[in-house]
């Protein structure tokens, strides 16, 4: 019975809940951008102040109340920490105004990145039809890579910012 119990613990941990690892092996993100929304939203960067980031870096799209999003600042905190990646690397545009920037960065203890305020909502959500985080691999201005939470992988990370 017990262990009946426990194949049972098993299964449903592996197969409904499984581990970011395993999720991405077997599933693909169905994180995407909307290249035009983007675009503009990009070219704006008078906004945003994405126009003066050059080379390998991360760009991130986060709404300052998702639960996910500060996770997923945690973790690309922890990830450039280790690595000793420079936090330039990293550019986060938040879903609002200034308050909600400053509110965001408080949350995650995250000073040191630059964000952004973007204030267009409907822009917004359809640079990334909804989903939230995105976080998107950049070469200047050229998109590489978009993953979602799960997708975040340190050795790929590490490996796509120091090459």
């Amino acid at each position: 019975m017990i262990a009946g119990f426990l194949i049972l613990g098993l299964i449903s941990t592996f197969v409904f809940f499984p581990p970011d690892a395993l999720y991405n092996k077997i599933y693909k993100p169905k994180s995407k951008v909307n290249p035009v929304v983007f675009e503009y939203i990009v070219k704006d960067s008078a906004k945003v102040g994405l126009s003066e980031i050059q080379g390998k870096h991360i760009l991130a799209f986060y709404i300052s109340g998702c639960k996910f999003c500060k996770m997923s600042m945690q973790k690309v905190d922890n990830i450039f920490k280790r690595n000793g990646i420079a936090e330039e690397k990293f550019v986060a545009i938040i879903a609002g105004g200034p308050k909600q920037v400053e509110s965001f960065k408080k949350e995650t203890q995250s000073e040191k990145y630059n964000m952004y305020a973007h204030k267009s909502a409907v822009q917004f959500l359809n640079a990334v039809y909804g989903s939230f985080p995105t976080i998107i691999y950049m070469n200047g201005d050229s998109i590489v890579k978009v993953i979602n939470y799960r997708g975040i992988d340190e050795a790929e990370m590490v490996k796509f910012l120091k090459e």
